[in-house]
């Protein structure tokens, strides 16, 4: 048998998981959201914990359930390895009382326990507020480091290989172990060393994931001990769907029949010397390892991913060529690869030069082939700079990571955010296709940022469009230093070519020319999508052709650039697959900002709803085919999955792309602003409701002449709420500039803004506490989105209840941009003369002296929040405002006089808290303010104590009632008092 390296092997070693030492105790993982303990959440864990260790033994060993109503829903996942039914209920109990005293208020918890070694029994207790059950669950992560070093004296080298070797073939035995069992995915070795006599390693998955999973969890434990700890004389990771540990005696009680093995020979110093040759390797080594790293890399990237083609064993990235033979591969490369991967060798890439030559640093890889599937499929491109696993800058990005899934489903499908200070910020931004379910995207999104963490450990920029046939789903992860948002990235690319050729019997002049004319059209579909949509630049297209009755095709791009960038990025992508692999039935490519791909079958879902075309008239067999001809052959008339508004026209300016609406269309929508269509009017213009001609309802707002809003605050709202998208902020859809005629439209919000509710006798009886508390919150979402998680740093200046807009599920939505100030990202303060906003709920600092800050909107936030509370005006608190009104009632000590009696049968602790932040918000001193991240900190904790807060300005102008300032207030009547 042919061997290609030269590896020690171990024989199968299928023994059952014991007890570990006592001396040694796995922690408990806590991580999630914070919950009260008092909280109905609470008792559901509480009483679905105490069923676990009699469920689990009735159901074979492993064992899965939920209890409660969402959000309160409690999932938790048990199971236990050898032992008897006592000892399994003896640790399952013993694991769950732990997980109940080390965290008492975390949703996602784990650990792995044991019972005393006589038993020798593990078991994993796992719960959390999703379900986890046959999802891979890497965080939180525990690690335990012996606390004995291994000996200086040690080669370190040799230790190494072997160590290795023993991990890989550990791995190996775990993830190929019986799949009927409960015990699949376990392995454990015993190894003799060269300098130590025994190594003991051990691995175990839990059962309801994939071996491809498991493999994956193990290796990011294995990453994660020697990024942190390597050099130490044993240790163990534990994560919710895994636990690696080794050491250098024996625990478990996994190794009692174990058979020892020997560990990989070491290598002789001088292997070369029989040959009668001496080679000189330290005047070159620096030289010649970077180039030989880099190429490694890329031969291991093309080794695991490409497939082989059955009948020569050749393989192709782009024009490279590998052939195979005794497991040894040996590359092939182009002259104009190499041209292009030195930047035809260019000075800056050289890295040494001597008597063999010179040597160059490959400054990228231009694209890599990948297996064409249509399961899931999550190629990683890998780029830009290295970072080292431990640092701060791998933090981070871990941090943002584990963010990116709720924040794109609770921003419409498009994300984007940043996570740290230069040089270790991460920027990260992410996408999930069109029509997209919210579990999938979410699923997918986390599969894609595992993927980009195991293929790309050290590198700074990242991508990958996941995707899942199954879910119906695609998305793009993408990470980079520095910010990459708004600029078009067409480095990396990665191809997938599908492994069949279309048949040489099918006319293929005429097939190329059907089909560079769907090319055409769903290129113009993605670029002339909906400008107003987090999902725009989407095109989707079939079509029946002369020789194939069904082609399908689908485009997409990023919607952070510009429409002419994107059809760059997507033509990039064509001419790319027709130069590489032109005739292939099907195929795709991926680039930062796009994506590509066509077969002869449905794929992602995507063509539900698109209309098929027929094929065009093939042409007379005897006639010539004209360019006429050739162009009428191609004119398929093909229906893309994206919604056309009308005669909307789309401007770019500054990078910004605008939806203008004509005026035509905007008296259409509106009957010509008919009294019937009239939501509203105020000092500002009037409101009407209108109807698009896709059925989409919207708002109008119609600016007056000589109206307080000017043409400064127009085209103000329109740069600013253009270029931001949260689902606490309304949506700016277009505006439309005609002559005299200034007009905005938003999407239509039909519960009328929030003062209707609050300062409304009958209608604050809608708003039980619960509800209340919710819409403070997403305010205050909103308020962290616009000064903290944004791209751009905004200062709203008018914040108040009459530009809070209320939707049909009571979910709040900051309006009225007018006055909002762009901040630059490490401007913090600024001055201005022109004062604007509300008298009441402005600041002191920006009332008296023009300054501006965040923390002017975090005291327009405290106003608003305390006029939550106590359901009245800022103003209706005897001259004095509300703020100082609470003041006096908290230095009294009665701070639930203030409390609105609708509210007394809540949670009075948890409204005072409120109160609480509400005066910290308002304080006189604007830097003692908290900022918007803090409150929201606050508002989820039960343990984190919450500062007293000092007195708030007392000014008598902040008595006065609203006057003269441009609001929302009537922008959007409750629809049904017409």
């Amino acid at each position: 048998m042919k061997k290609c390296f030269a590896l020690m092997i171990f024989l199968p070693c299928f023994l059952l998981l014991a007890l570990q030492n006592l001396e040694f105790v796995h922690a408990v993982g806590c991580a999630g959201r914070l919950f009260n303990v008092n909280s109905t959440y609470a008792r559901n864990r509480h009483n679905l914990f105490s069923t676990l260790a009699s469920k689990v033994v009735a159901n074979g060993r492993l064992y899965n359930d939920s209890l409660g109503q969402n959000p309160n829903r409690v999932h938790a996942l048990v199971f236990c390895t050898r032992g008897d039914d006592q000892a399994c209920i003896s640790c399952v109990q013993k694991v769950t009382r732990n997980i109940q005293t080390s965290c008492p208020d975390r949703m996602d918890s784990f650990q792995w326990g044991n019972d005393d070694v006589d038993d020798k029994i593990s078991c994993l207790v796992r719960s959390s507020n999703h379900t986890t059950f046959r999802k891979l669950e890497l965080r939180p992560a525990v690690i335990h480091p012996s606390p004995d070093s291994i000996e200086p004296s040690k080669n370190m080298t040799l230790f190494t290989k072997q160590w290795e070797a023993t991990v890989n073939q550990t791995i190996k035995v775990a993830t190929e172990s019986n799949a009927s069992s409960l015990l699949q995915y376990f392995g454990v070795v015993e190894a003799e060393f060269t300098e130590f006599p025994k190594v003991y390693m051990l691995m175990q998955c839990t059962p309801d994931i994939t071996s491809p999973e498991c493999k994956i969890c193990l290796e990011n434990c294995v990453a994660y001990f020697k990024t942190q700890f390597w050099g130490r004389q044993g240790g163990a990771v534990s994560r919710p769907s895994c636990l690696f540990r080794w050491d250098l005696y024996p625990f478990h009680g996994a190794f009692d029949n174990a058979t020892i093995f020997q560990a990989p020979p070491r290598v002789k110093a001088h292997a070369n010397e029989k040959k009668g040759k001496t080679i000189r390797l330290g005047g070159i080594i620096a030289i010649v390892v970077p180039a030989f790293i880099t190429l490694l890399v890329f031969i291991g990237l093309v080794k695991f991913y490409v497939r082989r083609r059955k009948r020569n064993n050749e393989i192709y990235v782009g024009s490279a060529e590998y052939s195979e033979s005794d497991c040894q591969y040996m590359l092939r490369f182009d002259l104009g690869m190499i041209l292009m991967a030195t930047d035809d060798f260019s000075s800056e890439n050289k890295l040494g030069q001597g008597g063999f030559g010179t040597v160059y640093k490959v400054v990228t890889i231009f694209f890599l082939l990948m297996n064409y599937s249509d399961v899931v499929v999550s190629a990683v491109g890998c780029a830009g700079s290295f970072f080292n696993a431990s640092s701060t800058f791998r933090q981070n990005r871990d941090d943002i990571f584990s963010t990116l899934a709720d924040k794109v489903i609770a921003n419409g499908g498009f994300y984007n955010a940043s996570l740290g200070n230069s040089p270790n910020r991460v920027y990260a931004l992410v996408l999930c296709q069109r029509g997209y379910d919210q579990q999938a995207c979410s699923n997918c999104v986390q599969s894609a940022s595992r993927g980009i963490q195991t293929n790309c450990p050290d590198r700074m920029d990242s991508f990958t469009w996941d995707k899942d046939v199954e879910d119906n789903v695609s998305c793009l992860v993408r990470t980079s230093n520095p910010s990459t948002f708004g600029k078009l990235e067409l480095r990396p690319a990665i191809i997938y070519p599908s492994p069949l050729s279309i048949e040489t019997s099918n006319n293929m002049t005429i097939f190329e020319q059907e089909w560079d004319g769907m090319v055409n059209r769903t290129v113009k579909a993605a670029t002339d999508a909906e400008t107003s949509s987090v999902i725009k630049y989407f095109g989707a297209g079939k079509a029946e052709f002369t020789e194939f009755r069904n082609v399908y095709m689908l485009m997409q791009c990023t919607p952070d650039i510009t429409s002419q960038d994107c059809k760059t990025c997507l033509r990039e992508c064509v001419t790319l697959f027709k130069n590489q692999f032109s005739g292939r039935q099907g195929g795709e490519v991926n680039r930062p900002s796009c994506f590509f791909r066509w077969d002869f079958y449905t794929f992602h879902g995507a063509f539900g709803n698109v209309t098929r075309v027929p094929a065009p008239p093939r042409p007379p067999a005897q006639e010539k085919e004209s360019s006429a001809t050739n162009k009428k052959g191609i004119s398929n008339e093909l229906i893309f999955v994206f919604l056309l508004v009308a005669s909307a026209e789309y401007s770019e300016s500054d990078g910004q792309i605008m939806l203008r609406f004509s005026l035509g269309m905007i008296l259409t929508a509106t009957d010509d602003f008919s009294s019937e269509n009239k939501l509203g009017q105020g000092g500002f213009g009037t409101v009407h409701k209108g109807i698009l001609p896709n059925g989409q309802e919207i708002a109008v707002k119609r600016l007056a002449k000589g109206s307080g809003q000017g043409d400064t605050e127009f085209k103000n709202e329109v740069s600013l709420l253009t270029r931001l998208q949260h689902k606490n902020l309304v949506k700016l859809l277009g505006f439309c500039s005609e002559g005299d005629e200034e007009i905005l439209i938003y999407e239509l919000v039909h519960n009328s803004s929030l003062d209707h509710f609050i300062f409304d006798e009958e209608r604050r009886s809608l708003l039980t506490w619960e509800v209340r508390f919710r819409i403070i919150e997403g305010i205050a979402r909103g308020l962290l989105y616009l000064h903290e998680d944004s791209q751009l740093k905004i200062i709203h200046r008018d914040l108040k209840a009459s530009n809070i807009l209320l939707d049909v599920e009571m979910n709040p939505k900051v309006a009225d941009f007018g006055t909002a100030r762009l901040f630059d990202a490490d401007e913090t303060r600024a001055e201005t003369r022109r004062i604007a906003g509300t008298r009441g709920y402005m600041a002191p600092e920006y009332l008296n002296h023009g300054q501006i800050s965040a923390k002017s909107d975090v005291y327009s936030f405290g106003v608003m929040l305390l006029e939550m509370i106590c359901g009245e005006r800022n103003n209706s608190f005897e001259g004095e405002g509300l703020a100082a009104y609470a003041w006096k009632r908290w230095v009294e000590g009665k701070p639930e006089i203030i409390i609105d009696p609708l509210l007394m049968e809540g949670p009075i602790n948890e409204i005072i808290k409120l109160i609480q932040i509400g005066l910290l918000c308002v304080q006189e001193n604007a830097a003692k303010r908290p900022i918007m991240s803090s409150v929201i900190v606050w508002f989820g904790s039960e343990t984190i104590i919450v500062p007293l807060p000092k007195s708030p300005a007392m000014s008598g102008s902040q008595c006065l009632s609203e006057d003269g300032t441009m609001s929302m207030s009537n922008v959007f009547t409750e629809l049904s008092s017409r």
